[in-house]
């Protein structure tokens, strides 16, 4: 197995439409087909047995394999699948899609639901195409077989190799060429080379930080000179766009900076509640040794996301948590952190391990609401060296402006990896627009005001904390006794176990469980009318079981038992970190992939059965013969291939029938069945 491969295809095994393609992609600039080629287009060709090579990323297969496959297709397929040819992008390291269509929410399922069936439909599309390339480019006979998961971190072997090879060999075998989804696709190579030294150097930089913050605590100090993967952490962003705030925006009946008042409050005010999220709705669980937080290295970029006294505190308690629960046995389940002789647990590595939000400046404040606050932080980022202002901005929760993206909106960027896509990716898109609604709604009441959680460095640290504290699993939760923050002290007021802390003076102490059914009876308080409107009163049941018993209901507890289950037990003490981070490895790219994989198949299913309820006119029978000839119902085809699909043995014709099947179904779903709500025309309004 070799992680974010590049794989070698036979050129004589390309038809001459995707040759075409794939020459396109080499020009220096597609929009000019007089540009010439990348300066580096020949390192995209190598010789071989069998002749000529193509050499590319997996991430650029998929856009191959989708090309070929759309051969001999019929019109109703042919036309969507070469409109998504430019959705399967080459970014970071690993393959990236965007959604093919805008969602809109059903009125049986709301948008969660359709959410989390589009995930799994072109989640469903990439496995097949991935497998039916093995077949069309006969990938074996050069030894190869690509396969496509979800995993929220890079591989144990990767780190260990960052470790062992310079910076730039690094970025040579790693960071993407950028073929695909880019007009200049080499600028966006180098963009990602520049994105890579920059968070090189500001972990490097965010080291010296701890040594001279926190030398007396470590046992051993950190390594300034430490490898960075950041850029292969992996994360689901999910956008929601309004149609009412995008329509006054185009009416200008809402001006920009309006739009950018409302906007930052409503991410000051969202990022309170990131704990409901953080564990329960999505995790990326992970085992440290000891060393490694004796050392600091597991604290990341915290130094710069966190003010000096919270990230002593954040300090503290990670060590007090671990050294309580050093017992030979794991503390997960009861709201600790899982410590024992083999390692250290956190919830989330994927929010720990990239620079997720980088701590505002006094002096320049990202979310007051002020037209180029992000810009005036970027430059004084990159006077610390810890950002570039070519950069975009780091954020958890971003407004998404009319003038930059077409709609207005925002893009939350802090889920890692989902368990179950209905059970978990629904509820979670749910809970994200309950919570936009609810800060809108308060604003436009008068409830809410930016003088409600002040623009100053320490509210800002003191928010993050609470992230971050569930990102590591912490039992409790710091916060000062006298904050200026006045969403925070009205949460507050709903948690019952709420006291003084005796190890840090100043500040109160609240475990965490009851801090999250704090977030969660505010919701109730304050959002009863749209929790009724939206009909989410069963995500939030669901929630408080979460919460209530998380090592059966949250994504974490669900997947650390199903890790420990596969590496041979419950029993944590008998897995050391490296035997944990391996097992979670096989886990995501076994285990969990087949069953995302059943999910999203039977999805397919279930919309195929609808449509047969819908009535003939959804259901052409001739465009149905073209796909599968003979056939007489489609869902009785799917179903005797089922397993055949999840064993990976359905051969070429039958995988390439089996793309268009699903490219028809997810073109049909997007445009709606009656009694759906169809998308705002072909306008940017993302619900």
């Amino acid at each position: 197995v070799w992680e974010s491969s590049l794989v070698r295809i036979p050129r004589q095994y390309l038809s001459e439409r995707t040759w075409r393609i794939f020459l396109s992609d080499l020009l220096a600039d597609k929009a000019d087909p007089l540009s010439g080629q990348r300066s580096d287009a020949a390192s995209f060709f190598r010789q071989g047995p069998l002749g000529e090579l193509l050499r590319v990323p997996v991430s650029y297969l998929l856009k191959l394999g989708l090309s070929e496959a759309l051969l001999g297709a019929p019109a109703s397929v042919r036309g969507p699948g070469e409109r998504w040819l430019g959705n399967f992008l080459n970014d970071n390291t690993s393959p990236e899609t965007v959604t093919f269509e805008l969602l809109a929410p059903s009125r049986a399922n709301g948008l969660g639901r359709v959410v989390a069936g589009e995930k799994g439909m072109r989640l469903l599309l990439t496995r097949l195409i991935a497998r039916y390339a093995n077949r069309r480019f006969r990938l074996h006979e050069n030894g190869q077989r690509v396969d496509v998961y979800l995993a929220p971190t890079p591989p144990v072997r990767q780190r260990r190799l960052a470790g062992l090879i310079p910076p730039a060999l690094y970025r040579e075998l790693f960071v993407n060429p950028c073929l695909a989804g880019w007009d200049e696709g080499e600028k966006k190579r180098d963009y990602m080379h520049l994105c890579h030294k920059v968070l090189l150097q500001s972990r490097s930089l965010a080291a010296s930080a701890l040594r001279r913050q926190l030398e007396g605590d470590f046992t051993r100090l950190v390594d300034d000179d430490l490898p960075d993967l950041s850029l292969a952490n992996n994360g689901i962003h999910i956008s929601i766009g309004s149609r009412a705030l995008t329509a006054a925006r185009e009416a200008g009946v809402v001006s920009p900076g309006e739009e950018k008042q409302v906007g930052d409050l409503t991410s000051k005010f969202f990022e309170h509640f990131l704990p409901l999220f953080t564990g329960l709705l999505s995790a990326s669980p992970y085992r440290f040794e000891r060393r490694d937080l004796q050392s600091g290295q597991a604290l990341g970029f915290l130094p710069h996301q966190l003010d000096r006294e919270h990230l002593g505190v954040l300090w503290d308690e990670w060590q007090g948590a671990t050294a309580c629960s050093f017992d030979g046995a794991t503390s997960r389940g009861g709201g600790g952190v899982a410590a024992d002789a083999a390692g250290i647990g956190v919830t989330d590595l994927r929010l720990l391990d990239f620079p997720v939000a980088p701590l505002s400046f006094d002096q320049a404040p990202s979310l007051d609401g002020t037209p180029g606050n992000d810009d005036r932080l970027k430059a004084e980022l990159e006077k610390r060296g810890i950002f570039d202002r070519r950069m975009p901005l780091y954020s958890l929760y971003r407004l998404r402006e009319y003038q930059r993206i077409g709609y207005s909106g925002f893009e939350a960027r802090y889920y890692s990896l989902f368990e179950g896509l209905e059970r978990d990716l629904a509820p979670a898109v749910d809970l994200q627009i309950l919570i936009t609604a609810l800060a809108t709604q308060l604003q436009l009441t008068g409830e809410l005001s930016h003088a409600d959680i002040p623009d100053t460095r320490r509210v800002e640290s003191e928010r993050r904390k609470l992230l971050f504290s569930a990102a590591i699993g912490l039992p409790v939760v710091l916060i000062e006794e006298k904050t200026p923050n006045r969403v925070l002290r009205s949460i507050l007021r709903h948690c019952q176990s709420a006291r003084p802390s005796r190890l840090h003076p100043g500040y109160t102490e609240v475990r965490r469980p009851d801090f999250q059914l704090a977030l969660l009876a505010f919701l109730r308080r304050k959002g009863a009318p749209l929790i009724e409107m939206f009909g989410l009163e069963a995500m939030l049941g669901d929630l408080k079981q979460r919460i209530e018993d998380p090592g059966n209901h949250s994504v974490e507890g669900r997947l650390v038992r199903a890790i420990l289950d596969r590496s041979g037990g419950y029993a944590s003490a008998a897995l050391d970190a490296d035997s944990f981070n391996l097992g979670a490895e096989r886990y995501y790219r076994d285990d969990l992939s087949r069953h995302h994989l059943t999910e999203a198949f039977d999805l397919l299913l279930t919309e195929l059965g609808g449509w047969q309820k819908g009535g003939a006119q959804f259901i052409d029978h001739e465009l149905f013969q073209s796909i599968l000839p003979g056939a007489v119902d489609a869902r009785a085809w799917l179903t005797a291939r089922r397993d055949d699909l999840l064993a990976d043995r359905l051969g070429e014709d039958d995988l390439r029938r089996l793309i268009h099947l699903t490219v028809l179904v997810i073109d049909v779903g997007a445009r709606g069945l009656p009694g759906d709500f169809k998308p705002a025309e072909k306008a940017l309004h993302a619900f």
